[in-house]
């Protein structure tokens, strides 16, 4: 029994077979240029790793990559959880927002011609200098002490702390 293909379906047809061929071609480009790994886990390992990855904020695989070449490299390197990040940007914003408070402050001072000797003004200095900015070098040292002394990551049960 004939079948009656339209002109439009016969070209859509076509189209669809050009595209898969360009996808195949795409792949066999990709799959020359990459390799890939494979493993096996039991359900507990991959369940822990998911939790790590999670707390890294990456995913399984990138995170068991970076682990890796980090254990191939013999570097120590610390990869900080999703929730870490977090928090250090929102200390980064707290940072910029004092800045931006100090320069609203100095800008008033300089347009109205206020000195130190203004009462609202030496307030609002003092707060600023006096508690804020004692608390900026022993900030810096706490940031330096862990960026030079990054938490050790344990990789596996029976593997060695990464180095």
């Amino acid at each position: 029994m004939a079948q009656n293909i339209s002109e439009a379906d016969r070209k859509d047809a076509i189209k669809m077979e050009r595209l898969a061929e360009q996808n195949r071609a795409a792949r066999s480009r990709y799959d020359a240029k990459t390799k890939r790994v494979k493993t096996t886990l039991s359900p507990q390992e991959f369940a822990q790793l998911e939790r790590q990855a999670k707390r890294a904020g990456l995913a399984p695989s990138a995170y068991l990559k970076e682990l890796a070449f980090l254990q191939l490299r013999g570097q120590e390197q610390y990869i900080p959880s999703s929730e870490v990040i977090a928090n250090l940007s929102k200390l980064i914003a707290l940072f910029r927002n004092v800045a931006n408070n100090l320069n609203q402050i100095a800008r008033h001072a300089n347009r109205h011609g206020l000195n130190m000797e203004s009462k609202v003004l030496g307030s609002l200095l003092k707060y600023f200098i006096g508690v804020l900015l004692p608390l900026l070098p022993k900030l810096e040292d706490e940031a330096k002490a862990f960026v030079a002394n990054p938490p050790k990551i344990k990789t596996h049960a029976n593997s060695k702390i990464i180095k």
